[in-house]
């Protein structure tokens, strides 16, 4: 962001910022688009979404379109590394992932996310197996992974509440900080 446009974060930003990440949940023009979650195992279109709401966000008008904007692109870079199995295999080197590049330079093919709903996927088995996966397993696609069997949004789900290797810190914990050192590098 251009050093005009730089933004100070009074409240009225950090509230524009929350509600528009929160809207990419709750209003339906969002939330059943896949590319505003990077659901699907659609890296590439949601990288391709990411980038669209930073270039709207650095060209807006008015301040409080920029935030609109940047707060939906801060929820995709969150949804990325709770729904996908980055965390996993970086662990804690803090290896940030090119989401911007990923729809001109496909991720390795060893990174995915869920489908979602789980239900749209029709192998129950695949499904069943990747609630199961070890750590290790976890570090290279899996055949019928599904949104929930990869869900770090919360300490309360079978991933989120899962213990980072070698430490006390859950997933979805490492998950939110891998995605705080993203979202503060978007912002600077």
């Amino acid at each position: 962001m251009s050093q005009s446009k730089a933004l100070e974060l009074d409240l009225t930003c950090i509230y524009q910022l929350w509600y528009m990440s929160s809207e990419s949940d709750y209003n339906a023009s969002y939330a059943k688009n896949n590319t505003y979650h990077c659901d699907d195992n659609d890296i590439m279109g949601c990288s391709w979404r990411l980038t669209q709401l930073l270039e709207k966000a650095y060209t807006a008008t008015t301040k409080i379109q920029a935030l609109r904007y940047t707060g939906l692109a801060l929820h995709i870079v969150q949804d990325f590394y709770s729904h996908s199995n980055w965390v996993e295999i970086h662990n804690f080197s803090y290896l940030l992932a090119d989401i911007e590049s990923f729809h001109k330079f496909p991720p390795p093919s060893y990174i995915q996310t869920g489908y979602y709903p789980d239900v749209f996927f029709e192998n129950t088995k695949a499904q069943f197996d990747c609630y199961f996966a070890d750590k290790n397993s976890m570090k290279s696609f899996i055949y019928g992974a599904t949104h929930d069997c990869l869900n770090k949004d919360s300490n309360f789900t079978k991933r989120g509440m899962t213990y980072a290797e070698n430490s006390v810190m859950t997933l979805h914990e490492l998950a939110g900080e891998y995605a705080i050192r993203h979202s503060e590098k978007i912002i600077e």
